[in-house]
């Protein structure tokens, strides 16, 4: 999610419609900043600066270079899947360096590949909107669409036995309307 954070409605309502359209990211739009952050929020766009994941600061003035602003938006989201660790919802870590995924409360770890670290971060900046087969395919192994292949589903099934290991959860992710989500 994106909060995008200006005392202009209309320019909010602008730069969210734009990235709704253009990334497929949800945006929250807010006057001043909320005392306190969703830990869904990811990227501040916003008129100054702000402590979050990670912020952009963008003028409202005109003209606005839309496109400088879509590229930042995914520089700064890269920036957050490259993070050595990243805490998924309810506590739980992932760590680059160590390639395992921890339940922060237990302790328990379990051992991932790259390819399933990549998945992980992916659904987990996809968010509750999830992500579509064809967009994973392309940006974890760079697959095109029209390639008939069961590549995803293969790492998913690994992936889901790990987490099941891990959490309990049987449902660790979801494939619902063609779009798939991680529920930890």
């Amino acid at each position: 999610m994106i909060l995008i954070v200006s005392p202009s409605k209309d320019f909010s309502e602008v730069v969210a419609g734009g990235v709704r359209r253009a990334l497929g990211l949800e945006c929250m739009i807010c006057e001043t900043l909320p005392n306190i952050l969703d830990k869904n929020i990811k990227i501040i766009v916003s008129d100054r600066e702000m402590e979050c994941a990670a912020t952009l600061v963008v003028p409202d003035v005109i003209p606005f270079r839309f496109n400088m602003l879509l590229d930042k938006i995914s520089h700064a989201l890269r920036g957050i899947a490259q993070a050595d660790e990243v805490t998924l919802c309810n506590n739980y870590i992932l760590s680059n360096r160590s390639k395992t995924l921890r339940h922060g409360f237990s302790g328990r770890a379990v051992s991932l590949t790259d390819k399933e670290i990549q998945l992980l971060k992916a659904l987990h900046l996809a968010g509750r909107e999830g992500m579509e087969k064809n967009r994973l395919l392309n940006e974890i192994w760079g697959i095109a669409a029209d390639v008939n292949t069961h590549t995803l589903e293969t790492h998913l099934y690994r992936l889901r036995t790990k987490l099941r290991e891990l959490s309990g959860a049987e449902n660790a992710i979801d494939a619902n309307a063609g779009k798939y989500t991680l529920n930890l």
